[in-house]
This record gives C-alpha cells, sequence and structure tokens, in this order.
C-alpha cells in the first residue's frame, strides 16, 4: 500500500505547475491569483468539496490514502538551499533522510517503495475525481499543507531566512503552527489497523508501533542518530506566521532545533491523539475525514477525552511507549540505511540521553495548546444557550477607503469569534459596487453578478480574510447608490436558487444573516416620490421573503425617514460604531450574540403536504431558535404545529411558539412535552391576508436535559443528543407554484391586497357618512 506521491508524479503534478508568480512578479508559492492562508478551517474546507464533490461516498479508510497518494511528499529541498520558490529548476526531489523514512512508512503499510506505481482500480477511479473537483490552486494548497519540509528563502529586502511548509494555522494565532502530515498519516495508520513491525538483533526482539513511528517516536530516533555526530541542538525551533489575516509564510527563528520543528511536535502529538481515538473507538471511524479534522481543532472535540483543549488526557506512560519504539526504530534505521555504522548500544545511550529534553518540548507543546484553548474554553454560559450554524453576507463599503482596516478586523475577530460558539456557517463577502476590469468569477460562470463577489459561501475564514485583505478598489466601479437595493434583491435571487439547487439536508438547520457596513455617513441619496413605488416592492422581497436577517454597522444615527434604515425591523439591528477604533471587542460580542440568537427558517419546497421533519438539539446547548415565515401561511385560515419526542421521560423539552422573537420570554406561551406530544393551533395567522401585516411564527426548543452551571465543557458533553420531530398542518403559501415539489419565489399578494383595502375603504366611507348623517339629524 503506497501512501506518498511517486517522483515522477511530483515532478509533473506539483513542480510544474505550483510555483508561480503574480502578476506583479512577485512569488506565490500556492499557484493562486489570490492567495489562501494554510489553515486548519481552510484544509477542512477543501476536504469538504472533495467529500461532497464525489458521486458516491469513498469511506474514510480509502479516501485518505488516495489523498496521500495524491498530495503528501515530503522533504523537498533545493541545492544550493537558495531561491527556492523563484527557480523551480533548481528543486531537488527530497532529501536522504525523508526517503529512508518514506521507506519504512511504505513496509509500515506493507508495501514496498518500489511498487508506488501500483494501483487497484478503486484508487486509480478515486484519484481521477478528485482530479476533476479541486481547481488547480486548490490542488497546490493542498500539496502545501500536507507535505513538510523546511528551505531557505528570500523575502522581498533578498534577506534569506527559513520557511517551514507544510504547516497549517489555528484561529489566526500568529504563533502556532502544525504539521499535517503527522496527523494524515496517524489516520491511515489507524484506520487501515497496520500491525507493528518486528525483527530481532542477536536474538534481542523489537517491535515498531506504526502509529508511534509516524507521529513522535521517528522524530526521537532520528534526532539520536544525528547527535552521534553533531553536537547542535535539535529540537523546537518555533517561528511566526507572516499576517494576522493572511497566514501563508511561516518563517522560523534563527535559533536551532529545526531538526525536529515545534510545528512537527504540535503535529506529531495531534495525530498520535487522532489515531489513538479511532483504533478505540469504532463507531469515529465512520465519520467523513473534514469532520474528524473540523471537530478535533474544535471547542468540542472529536469526542470528550479526544480534542486540541483535552491534550492534558494523554496518559504519562506514552513516553514510556516513545521511547521503546524510538530504540526499534532507530535499530531498524542503523541496520537497513547506515549499513549498522554505530553501535547498538550508542544508539541505545543517545536515545536515553534526549528523552528528557524530547519530554520538555512535548510539554511546550501542550502548554501552547493551553494558551490557544483558552479562548475556545472562556465563554460564559450564555455563549452555549443557542445552537445556530450561521450563514453570514458581508456587505462592504468601496468608497470607505480609510475604514478598510476596521472592515477587515472586524469580518476577522468575528469570523473567529463565530468558530469559538461552533455557529459559523457559510461565508460570502461582497462589495456595494460592481465589477470592474480585474474581477474573477468567484461563483457561477454563466450569470453575470449584480454586485461584486469576493468570495461565496466558503467556511474557510482564511479564505474569506485573505481575498478581503488583497482586495484592490480598482476590481470595482461605482455606480448610482439609488439603485443598490434592486441590485442587492438580485443578488438575493441568485443566492437562493442556488441554494435551492444543492441538497436540501445541507442547508437544513442554518440561519442566514446580512451585514452592512455602511460607513461614508449619511449620503445616500433621498428617493424621489416616482421612485419610492419601486424601492417599497424591492424592500418588501428583502424583508419578507429571503429569510435574511439584516444588520447595518455605520458611523452615523438611524433616522425614521431614511430609505436604507428602514431595512431593518429592529432598532437594536442598527449599530453605530466608530470605524477609526479598529478593535472593539464589545462590538464583536455584541455583534456575535446577536448573529447567533437569528432563528433558524423553516425551508419548506412543498406546501401542499404536511411539513415534517427531524431535528437534535446538541447536548452542549440549551435551545434552538426557529421561524415560520408568512410566506408559507400568509393565506391559511388554519395552522397546527406538533413537537412530538420518543421517550419524553428521557427527552425533556420545554417548547414556546409566539409571534414575537423569543416567545420563551412569555411562559403561557410555553409547554413542556410531557406526554410526549405538544400542540400549537393558529385561527387565521394573518388576519389581513397580507405578509407586510402578518407577523411570523417564532418557535424555541428548550432542552430541559442539559446540565445548569456547568463549570466546564466536558461535562455538558457527556449528555444525549436529544432528537424532537416537528409536524405542520394547513400550511398554504402566498405563491401557488410553491405547492408543488420545486420553489421559486414569491411576488407580493397584490391581489388580495387590492380586494381588502378596497372593502376597508368602502366600509370606512360608509362608516363616516353614517356618523355625518347622525350628527346632521
Amino acid at each position: 500500500m503506497a501512501i506518498s506521491m511517486a517522483p515522477e508524479q511530483y515532478r509533473n503534478l506539483i513542480m510544474k505547475r505550483c510555483y508561480n508568480q503574480t502578476q506583479l512578479r512577485e512569488p506565490l508559492m500556492l499557484g493562486q491569483r489570490y492567495p489562501t492562508g494554510m489553515s486548519i478551517d481552510y484544509l477542512v474546507t477543501l476536504l469538504e468539496k472533495i467529500e461532497n464533490g464525489l458521486p458516491h461516498r469513498i469511506d474514510t479508510k480509502n479516501l485518505i490514502r488516495i489523498l496521500l497518494k495524491r498530495f503528501h511528499f515530503d522533504g523537498i529541498e533545493s541545492f544550493d538551499n537558495y531561491f527556492f520558490d523563484l527557480n523551480p529548476s533548481s528543486i531537488k526531489i527530497q532529501n536522504s533522510r525523508e526517503v529512508f523514512r518514506r521507506i519504512i512508512n511504505e513496509r509500515l503499510f506493507n508495501d514496498s517503495f518500489s511498487n508506488q506505481k501500483q494501483q487497484s482500480d478503486s484508487e486509480r477511479i478515486g484519484l481521477n475525481l478528485v482530479e476533476n473537483i479541486l481547481t488547480e490552486d486548490e490542488k497546490c494548497a493542498m500539496f502545501f499543507m500536507i507535505s513538510h519540509s523546511i528551505n531557505t528563502t528570500l523575502d522581498k529586502f533578498d534577506q534569506s531566512f527559513q520557511q517551514e511548509y507544510g504547516v497549517v494555522s489555528f484561529l489566526n494565532n500568529e504563533n502556532l503552527a502544525i504539521s499535517m502530515n503527522s496527523v494524515f498519516l496517524a489516520i491511515a495508520i489507524a484506520l487501515n489497523d497496520i500491525e507493528p513491525i518486528k525483527f530481532q538483533i542477536d536474538n534481542e526482539d523489537f517491535s515498531i508501533d506504526p502509529l508511534l513511528a509516524v507521529t513522535l517516536s521517528d522524530k526521537l530516533a532520528l534526532a539520536a542518530l544525528t547527535s552521534i555526530n553533531s553536537d547542535s541542538k535539535l529540537f523546537g525551533s518555533q517561528g511566526k506566521w507572516n499576517s494576522s489575516y493572511c497566514q501563508t509564510t511561516f518563517r522560523l527563528d534563527e535559533d536551532p532545533g529545526q531538526l525536529v520543528t515545534m510545528a512537527e511536535f504540535n503535529g506529531g502529538i495531534d495525530g498520535w491523539f487522532i489515531g489513538n481515538k479511532l483504533k478505540s473507538d469504532p463507531s469515529l471511524r465512520k465519520l467523513n475525514l473534514s469532520t474528524i479534522i473540523d471537530r478535533y481543532y474544535s471547542r468540542r472535540g472529536l469526542s470528550p477525552d479526544c480534542g486540541i483543549c483535552s491534550i492534558g488526557l494523554i496518559p504519562e506512560s506514552l513516553i514510556d511507549d516513545i521511547q521503546s519504539t524510538s530504540l526499534s526504530y532507530a535499530h531498524y534505521w542503523n541496520r537497513n540505511f547506515y549499513h549498522n555504522n554505530f553501535e547498538d548500544t550508542k544508539i541505545d545511550g543517545y536515545i536515553l540521553f534526549l528523552i528528557g529534553d524530547f519530554r520538555q518540548f512535548m510539554q511546550k507543546s501542550k502548554n501552547i495548546k493551553y494558551n490557544e484553548c483558552s479562548r475556545l474554553t472562556s465563554s460564559n454560559i450564555r455563549d452555549e444557550h443557542f445552537q445556530t450554524k450561521s450563514d453570514i453576507i458581508f456587505m462592504i463599503d468601496n468608497d470607505s477607503y480609510r475604514f478598510s482596516q476596521f472592515q477587515l478586523e472586524t469580518i476577522k475577530q468575528l469570523l473567529i469569534r463565530l468558530k469559538i460558539l461552533d455557529s459559523l456557517g457559510k461565508i460570502s463577502i461582497l462589495v456595494n459596487a460592481f465589477k470592474g476590469f480585474d474581477s474573477d468569477r468567484i461563483s457561477l460562470q454563466s450569470q453575470q453578478e449584480p454586485l461584486h463577489l469576493l468570495v461565496y459561501n466558503t467556511t474557510s475564514i482564511q479564505q474569506a480574510i485573505c481575498r478581503l485583505a488583497w482586495y484592490n478598489y480598482r476590481e470595482t466601479t461605482i455606480k448610482n447608490p439609488k439603485t443598490l437595493i434592486n441590485y442587492l434583491v438580485n443578488f438575493f435571487d441568485l443566492d437562493q436558487s442556488r441554494s435551492e439547487s444543492l441538497a436540501f439536508a445541507t442547508q437544513k438547520g442554518h440561519s442566514k444573516n446580512f451585514l452592512w457596513f455602511s460607513l461614508k455617513s449619511d449620503t445616500y441619496e433621498r428617493l424621489t416620490n416616482r421612485e419610492k413605488a419601486f424601492y417599497y416592492q424591492t424592500r418588501w422581497r428583502l424583508l419578507y421573503h429571503f429569510n435574511v436577517k439584516i444588520f447595518f454597522l455605520t458611523n452615523y444615527e438611524r433616522k425614521l425617514d431614511d430609505d436604507l434604515s428602514n431595512l431593518i425591523l429592529s432598532k437594536n439591528d442598527w449599530i453605530k460604531t466608530n470605524p477609526l477604533d479598529v478593535y472593539q471587542r464589545t462590538l464583536i460580542e455584541r455583534l456575535a450574540q446577536r448573529i447567533i440568537q437569528t432563528p433558524i427558517p423553516f425551508q419548506i419546497l412543498d406546501c401542499s403536504k404536511v411539513f415534517q421533519e427531524q431535528f437534535s438539539l446538541e447536548q452542549n446547548f440549551q435551545k434552538q431558535n426557529w421561524v415560520l415565515y408568512p410566506e408559507y401561511f400568509s393565506i391559511s385560515h388554519f395552522v397546527l404545529i406538533k413537537i412530538k419526542t420518543i421517550n419524553p421521560r428521557l427527552n425533556r423539552l420545554n417548547v414556546c411558539v409566539g409571534r414575537y422573537l423569543s416567545p420563551e420570554q412569555n411562559q403561557t406561551q410555553c409547554k413542556q412535552n410531557d406526554d410526549g406530544v405538544v400542540e400549537f393551533r393558529f385561527q387565521q395567522p394573518c388576519r389581513w391576508i397580507n405578509i407586510e401585516t402578518c407577523q411570523p411564527i417564532y418557535l424555541t426548543i428548550i432542552n430541559l436535559n442539559r446540565v445548569q452551571h456547568c463549570p466546564n465543557f466536558d461535562c455538558a458533553a457527556e449528555q444525549t443528543p436529544l432528537n424532537w420531530i416537528i409536524e405542520i398542518v394547513g400550511l398554504k403559501c402566498t405563491n401557488p407554484s410553491i405547492n408543488s415539489s420545486t420553489s421559486s419565489s414569491p411576488k407580493p399578494n397584490y391581489c388580495f391586497d387590492f380586494f381588502h383595502w378596497t372593502i376597508f375603504s368602502l366600509i370606512f366611507c360608509l362608516y363616516f357618512q353614517y356618523i355625518f348623517f347622525k350628527m346632521n339629524h
């Protein structure tokens, strides 16, 4: 079983494609027009794209083998260690140490190095599928995230420095890097149930534990063999990312210790932790690869006892296992590659001498993660109330050049905060302007975008922030701001049609939020009376059709007669701030809390049937907020909502339903599921059969099983997820076309409005005529 690229594959698929330059002739390592940061979340985004793009599911065991064979190739070096970025022709394939390490890895997987080209039909099909799913830019990014090497390169001032490749960042931390090759190899070892390599030397038995051999023991063994002929420092070189926004380059410090860097310690520990858990818990093997990595590097963890914030649960006895496997690994290396040049006793002595330092750097790696996890676990209990995946669309202000840093910092911090709260969904960023001469197609190639999209529906913070950081105002052309609302409606039309074309399950449980940066003071021109009729129609669609919660972040006060301020339904969604203050923690907290409380809309594709769907409330959250918009019941005479649970004694719910946000604030609107079913009835839910005068139906699900005042995340994670089923009877959509298997955009029901306003006006006139008649007689 081969688990790395063949040298000729590297030459053809990576070396000739992934070392290019920008338009300004600057070296761009990722082979991309716009750089994308090397981060955990971007890696997960690419894995999700691969998994969702496969026509049939490939299990994680086979998928990770395919990815390693296509994108993994460690230890690349240049002949003279200079101009690595700028002169691809000087690249040497691999240093000898990595060649030997690769041979051992191949033998661990019960395959010889010479059989690298042999592939099964399923693997060949899988490789072809991956080739078609990812773009060339994304293939290069995958390679540079899981293939580790260290090389000397030049900065823009022609100063040389040591750059570490194959490492990723975590939550935009400027100092934390993680080598992902160990993580991928460890997952492959665990899922394939690889057996140890056993051998004898002078009648003494040795055994190489495969999981430790690809994570930690190989590093200690090679350090011992190197120390025999060198007295230099071997462990723990640290570094720093080139940016807090778009992290593309990890620059090592000038101190020695580059044989095993801190990034390799970080990746080795994480890889062993994940692999060990996958070996012991068969249920986790069914998870997608993207889910395994995403959950491990999150507050919840892969499991309560396995996550980046659970490093302290690694047993102390692990260091003894590392030492034992390192001894076997070093002797195997000396015997097969060094022709027994070193005495066995000398190898044993150096490993024993280095184990103390190795232990210290492992502890240092744990401490670094402890400090970073303080951001993940410091949330108060209010943060864990709402379980919501929040899709968020940002519209930045194209004219506010001096506030660009504020927009960049606010978006970055808000996305990180939502990620920490496990509430971040899809991210889109657009500009309140139109495409200029230098614009890329981010989404569908066949359609002209109504506004300039920088990034669309990504789940990667780094991908979004990198594109925003590299945004140039020359990309856009400003048009009349009075037509902006109409173009925004067109954007949401396209967005909704694309969402409906996706699998319905991928959108379930996501709220949608629109955050508009309006920072150029109150300079929008007033609409004329003639323009207002068109404006109110588009405003109606924004407020009542697209199921989007609109927020304004501005530097001026809200005025009731202002055309833009009428786009929000709550005065709390108009947020005034000072954009000259770049980082405002209270502002980020306020925005995050408002966004996670945005209710999740029920998405009903067929109003002709009874709507029934099952959802779950995860164990560490207390509430879910849902909303049923009037477009589904504005012409209904009767609506019945039923909430069911199986085994209500174990799955205790408090269900609150009302016509205003947060119905749980009025306990008369709440019922407990003591009998397993709760019902709520609405007669004539829209009295005037008019969406603009009809409030949505809000629903809050409260988990009564949740431990109150839970002191830490782990105790809450031990609870069982709570499943509930909703059934809605009596739906009648405003647009008859929704009463079918396909959905389209409903329009205002002007016929109903005209009829009812005519009757109302007639009755009103007759009433005043009657009063006038009485007064005169």
